[in-house]
């Protein structure tokens, strides 16, 4: 009788001891998993990571914020967009230039029409007949010029039907803006499913992982041989 109560009392704390750890993994996998599905409903497979703090685990630099009039502009991993909403695909940002009563945002396959407010008027890009890939973007007064990739040439743009021509007259250095990369960010989805699976936490994650799904198996039986031998005493 004393040998079975000890081994019964080990077992029960035991039991209680692998129950506290293991409730902060549920909460960790239950809390992602209910937030993975509905990613498409919080607009998480859209937002784009922006915290240092994880983005410094994926080995990547945050996303690039500017501005045309109120509204905010993001660069990044998943192109360009404003606020949650997409705008297209932006491997580089060429800049933005003022024309007339328009701003004209021109990336490497892109080209976007903008109020001075920043509302969006109208875009285009190679899908439909945009002669690029550009490398460079150049602005004087109120005309734009774009550099094609590979050739080199230069083209003046038309920004009311976003037709090029051949640019006829020579630009300075001085004309020519900076282009802005855009930095690899993953999407708050992706870093939820990486939370959801481990892998954040490198290549044992999935492991440790693997080994507290299964210490919630020995959870499960020790509770049930807990209960049963309490069912039969009583």
């Amino acid at each position: 009788m004393s040998r079975r109560f000890h081994w019964r009392f080990f077992l029960l704390r035991w039991h209680r001891r692998i129950g506290v750890v293991l409730g902060l993994y549920l909460f960790w996998m239950v809390g992602t998993g209910v937030l993975l599905h509905h990613a498409a409903d919080l607009g998480l497979d859209r937002q784009m990571l922006e915290s240092p703090f994880w983005l410094a685990r994926y080995g990547m630099s945050p996303p690039h914020h500017f501005r045309v009039g109120a509204k905010e502009f993001v660069l990044g991993g998943q192109g360009l967009a404003t606020g949650t909403t997409p705008l297209g695909d932006c491997r580089t940002l060429l800049g933005v230039a003022s024309v007339a009563d328009s701003r004209v945002l021109a990336c490497d396959n892109r080209i976007l029409l903008l109020t001075p407010t920043g509302e969006l008027v109208d875009q285009t890009d190679s899908g439909r007949g945009l002669p690029g890939p550009f490398s460079a973007m150049a602005t004087k007064g109120n005309q734009v010029w774009l550099r094609q990739v590979g050739s080199g040439a230069v083209l003046a743009l038309d920004p009311m039907d976003f037709s090029l021509r051949p640019a006829t007259e020579t630009l300075p250095a001085s004309a020519w803006l900076s282009p802005i990369a855009a930095p690899a960010a993953p999407s708050d989805e992706r870093l939820l499913q990486d939370l959801h699976s481990g892998r954040l936490l490198g290549k044992f994650g999935p492991w440790l992982v693997d080994l507290l799904a299964l210490a919630v198996l020995v959870l499960a039986v020790s509770g049930w041989v807990l209960a049963k031998k309490r069912h039969h005493k009583v």
